[in-house]
């Protein structure tokens, strides 16, 4: 009789286990991404994420220090300056050029999507933003100029408080 109480304790717990897995799975596709802190954007500690790309393969390498730039820009030979969230591309022997990192790598480092860089692709990492809106935002961006601010974006069509208030922890106006 004792072992079969356990096994309904047991069964018990993992429904538990399993229901509250799906309550934060139903919050999360409703809210948006949550993450401890807060602020919806996963902190950086302070550094700078830089992608370097030759061709065959790409690393991002993570610094603290402006003097760890200046090596990756002597090293690279990169003449621009680089920010957070850029992506050197290192062409056979020639000066490298810049970008910026795809929009899942940016939110997956914590580093904001530029709403006036970015491209209708890197628009769609965000959460609610889908294929026809990121275009959307891009082309209302290309006939009317850059953004000034963020409700701007309210002008564009689809574009409501709610869906604004959710992407703005991973944007910025760059």
């Amino acid at each position: 009789m004792a072992n079969g109480s356990v096994s309904i304790k047991s069964n018990k717990s993992i429904l538990y286990l399993a229901l509250l897995c799906l309550l934060i799975f139903l919050i999360q596709s409703y809210y948006g991404y949550i993450v401890p802190g807060g602020t919806g954007v996963t902190k950086t500690n302070g550094r700078i994420y830089v992608e370097i790309d030759d061709g065959r393969s790409s690393v991002v390498k993570a610094v603290e220090r402006p003097e760890d730039i200046d090596e990756i820009r002597d090293m690279y030979n990169i003449d621009s300056e680089l920010k957070s969230g850029d992506k050197a591309i290192l062409e056979n022997g020639e000066k490298a050029r810049t970008v910026r990192i795809s929009g899942i790598k940016s939110i997956s480092l914590g580093v904001p999507i530029g709403i006036n860089s970015a491209t209708a692709e890197d628009l769609e990492a965000l959460p609610g933003i889908g294929e026809k809106l990121a275009l959307r935002i891009v082309s209302y961006r290309n006939e009317n100029g850059r953004y000034k601010n963020m409700r701007a974006l309210l002008e564009v069509n689809g574009m409501g408080k709610k869906k604004l208030s959710r992407i703005k922890p991973y944007t910025n106006l760059d």
